[in-house]
């Protein structure tokens, strides 16, 4: 009896869950269309919800990426200065290595290296250093979303077995400089109005300063316009 068991768990499928994490770098909640944004920003992101769980009260731990990812990834409050994690912090990455998971990082954020300790447990950690990608010369200082998701599904067509994996795949297309590949899809101008340039002079009137100026407001709604897309 016990000569059987043992040989049924052996030969028993992991069923342990796979883990994706994808972080989209530099996206407002407050600018998708999944949070009520007047443009239709977000489309796929809206369809997936459907059939998953949305937080609507989520708050970044910090303001820039290396803190915020240091908190996300560990669970732990980071204070005071010094490189962001190190070897006790605790990387969602070592703790399912350790459970026997493969980890395999895709990061288009060149801030989230090894000196700042966010390459720990990882099996591969595939990850721009240079500050332009040539083999993406349109979107210098990152690589684009198409290109990290490209490299994913290679990874799962390719080297994926049976056991169970972690794959974080970490999207900069949000982040400045801002180069949409249909940059005609938000005109500015087409959401131009009266109305909403008398806000920004009521907004700089609280604060005791003149009106915006012509040029002013058309490069601010130029920029928004721009991250939208």
């Amino acid at each position: 009896m016990s000569v059987a068991a043992l040989c049924s768990c052996a030969v028993e499928p992991d069923k342990r869950k796979n883990v994706i994490f994808v972080v989209v770098d530099t996206l407002r909640a407050d600018r998708t269309s999944l949070h009520g944004y007047e443009r239709e920003t977000t489309p796929r992101i809206s369809a997936w919800a459907e059939g998953g769980a949305v937080f609507d009260r989520a708050l970044a731990a910090s303001s820039w990426t290396v803190p915020s990812m240091g908190m996300l990834l560990t669970g732990r409050y980071r204070v005071g200065g010094g490189k962001a994690l190190d070897g006790e912090s605790g990387l969602l990455s070592s703790t399912l290595a350790g459970q026997g998971y493969r980890t395999v990082g895709i990061v288009a954020n060149p801030v989230l290296n090894k000196l700042q300790g966010f390459i720990d447990g990882y099996e591969s950690y595939d990850l721009i250093l240079g500050k332009q990608d040539m083999t993406d010369p349109l979107h210098p200082g990152s690589w684009t979303a198409q290109l990290v998701v490209e490299k994913a599904l290679r990874w799962l067509r390719e080297e994926r077995d049976d056991r169970p994996f972690m794959l974080y795949l970490h999207l900069m297309d949000p982040h400045f400089p801002y180069e949409p590949d249909q940059p005609e899809a938000f005109d500015w101008s087409a959401s131009s109005s009266a109305a909403r340039r008398q806000r920004y002079d009521e907004v700089l009137g609280s604060k005791g300063e003149p009106p915006i100026k012509d040029g002013e407001y058309q490069n601010l709604e130029r920029l928004q316009a721009a991250y939208d897309a």
